[in-house]
Parts: structure tokens; C-alpha cells; sequence
């Protein structure tokens, strides 16, 4: 130990070790925070394709849960179904709103009189903490539009069933029949 300190018993030596360790701390700082802006960007982009992946399993479950029903019709046979949706699944976010209103009145000498009021309001989305992970609370799940159906089955080469079929679809999705286009396979 004491052929340590002798060592550093040398001023310049002191320094120069003092400046090393500042250093190191600093680049531990540097690189700590590079890692954790990797970090939250792989979280991000993990979110973007859970919603991502949320909106394909609704389309598709959608898809299937309608060919399954359609295929119950008697005489369409096998049914394949293709749905065109205008947007996305929605998320909306739960918030918490704070309400502020403000009234002044003012007299002026002449007997004038002004009311100013001032209403004041914030939206503060609310999250949920998981480890790591902050994301928000969603309040609701906003279906996305559809804009139109092809439906493709074995039996569509009669007229019965090609109605049947329409109608089936127009009664389920809302969607205007000129709008579903139902085809031979």
C-alpha cells in the first residue's frame, strides 16, 4: 500500500487520475443514456406492432367468423370472404379532465359595466405502469370502418343463395349491398 501512495505522491500523477476517473464516470453517464433511448425506442416499436397485430387479428377474426357463418347457408358451399376497411383501429385513451372556469366583473366610474369569462380545460391522459413499460389506459377500442365485402362461394351460381348471401352480409356489417360483391368459385 505505501508503494501505492508513493506512486501517486506526484501532483501531476493526481491529476492526470482524477481527470481519468472524471472522465470514465462521464462516459458511463453518455453511454447509460444512449442504452436507454435504445430502450424506450424498442418499447415504441413493440407498441406499434401489438396495435398493429390487434388490427390484423380483428380483421382477419372478423373475416373468419363471417366465411363460418356464410358457409351455414344452405347451398353457398365453401365460402371465402375478403373485407375492405377504411381505417384502423382506434385507440382512446382513458383522461383525466380538469374543468376551470373564471369570472371577472369590472365597474368603470361612468357606470359601465364588463363580465369577462374565462373557461380553462386540461386532458391529462392517465398511464399504467408495468416494470418499464408506461402505457396508457384505453378507455375504448374504436371498430374501424367498412367500406366493402367480397364474398366468393361455391354456390353463388344461384340466384337464391347469391341473395341470401348479400343480405346475410348487409345485415352483419351495415354495409350497402351495391357495396358486397358476391362470386362464383
Amino acid at each position: 500500500m505505501g508503494k501505492l501512495l508513493d506512486k501517486f505522491s506526484d501532483k501531476k500523477k493526481v491529476e492526470n487520475l482524477i481527470t481519468f476517473l472524471i472522465l470514465l464516470v462521464i462516459l458511463i453517464v453518455a453511454l447509460n443514456s444512449i442504452y436507454n433511448e435504445d430502450e424506450s425506442q424498442a418499447i415504441e416499436n413493440k407498441e406499434v406492432n401489438s396495435l398493429n397485430t390487434r388490427n390484423e387479428s380483428y380483421k382477419t377474426e372478423f373475416e373468419i367468423r363471417l366465411e363460418n357463418i356464410l358457409s351455414k347457408i344452405n347451398g353457398a358451399g365453401e365460402v371465402s370472404v375478403m373485407v375492405s376497411y377504411e381505417n384502423e383501429v382506434k385507440k382512446i385513451p382513458m383522461v383525466d379532465t380538469k374543468n376551470t372556469t373564471t369570472v371577472t366583473s369590472e365597474k368603470d366610474s361612468a357606470g359601465g359595466e364588463r363580465k369577462t369569462e374565462e373557461t380553462n380545460i386540461e386532458e391529462i391522459v392517465i398511464y399504467e405502469s408495468n416494470g418499464n413499460l408506461k402505457s396508457p389506459v384505453i378507455q375504448e377500442y374504436t371498430v374501424p370502418k367498412i367500406l366493402g365485402v367480397i364474398v366468393v362461394a361455391e354456390g353463388a351460381k344461384d340466384m337464391t343463395v347469391k341473395e341470401k348471401l348479400i343480405n346475410a352480409v348487409t345485415s352483419i356489417t351495415d354495409v350497402a349491398s351495391h357495396k358486397i360483391q358476391v362470386l362464383e368459385k
